[in-house]
């Protein structure tokens, strides 16, 4: 099973800085794609993440993905693909 999760929320009146501070210290890696997403590794249930970031959203929408099976196709910047790479073996160049 995967620990790649992906998370979308609303960045509104939500500091990032924070917001990322705590990612960082729940999660083992993340990587940030713009201000309203990002792909954490972290172990957990995608329930058990939203409830430690429950209290930094408070009313603001959320919505976490929990990619288990690992099937990735597209185009982004390279940087992504080697985060993907890093964390979890994933190749750029198959699929």
């Amino acid at each position: 099973m995967s620990n790649i999760k992906y998370i979308d929320y609303d960045c509104v009146d939500v500091d990032n800085v924070i917001f990322d501070k705590k990612i960082s210290a729940i999660t083992t890696a993340y990587y940030r794609i713009d201000k309203r997403s990002l792909f954490v590794n972290y172990s957990g249930t995608a329930k058990d993440l939203y409830t430690n970031l429950e209290s930094l959203m408070k009313d603001k929408h959320i919505l976490i993905f929990d990619i288990s099976y690992p099937d990735f196709y597209g185009f982004h910047n390279s940087a992504l693909w080697d985060w993907l790479n890093t964390e979890f073996g994933i190749d750029k160049n198959k699929g």
